[in-house]
């Protein structure tokens, strides 16, 4: 069952639409998806980041919105509630994503160097949904930084190993329990 993303736009800074980067970022992750796995786009939504610890409390849709309470340096964050009763390889609850809406964006083909990139930075946050960490390698998109001018928005090898491998252990962990 693919896993819903929708986009509540309140909070998004003046100029910047996000819904095309996500629907892309979506795009791609699904298109390295071993097939166990997969996102659905679903559009704009009201919903809130309750599984982000804030005030709201979950309410059942994967969220993206931008904020303006993100610790200083932080472009965006990822939170996820899996469920505990499946033990390992268990399915996603929720997850809700906050981009910081104190950051000076770019959403242009070349990222100037005193911007940053809000592509980017949607294809990395979807990585995190998807359950992935943070990688050593230094290109992929799943690496723990971003700096200002710099672009990540192609998916690499290592990126695509680490949705294979945590997606491949599930179906292996489900056949070893049949």
């Amino acid at each position: 069952m693919p896993i819903s993303v929708a986009y509540n736009a309140s909070g998004a800074p003046a100029g910047i639409d996000a819904a095309p980067l996500l629907e892309d970022a979506i795009s791609r992750w699904n298109d390295v998806s071993p097939g166990t796995f997969a996102f659905a786009w679903t559009g704009a939504s009201t919903g809130d980041t309750g599984s982000c610890g804030t005030s709201v409390r979950r309410d059942g849709v994967n969220t993206v919105k931008f904020v303006d309470f993100l610790p200083l340096g932080t472009l965006g964050q990822t939170c996820t509630v899996w469920s505990i009763s499946a033990g390992a390889g268990a399915p996603l609850v929720e997850f809700d994503m906050e981009l910081s809406s104190t950051v000076q964006w770019s959403t242009a083909e070349t990222t100037p160097g005193n911007r940053y990139d809000l592509w980017s930075t949607v294809l990395h946050e979807v990585g995190h949904a998807a359950g992935l960490g943070h990688t050593q390698d230094g290109t992929a998109v799943m690496y723990a930084s971003l700096k200002a001018g710099t672009q990540r928005r192609t998916l690499t090898e290592d990126d695509r190993e680490g949705l294979e491998s945590a997606y491949r252990r599930i179906v292996l962990q489900a056949i070893a329990r049949d």
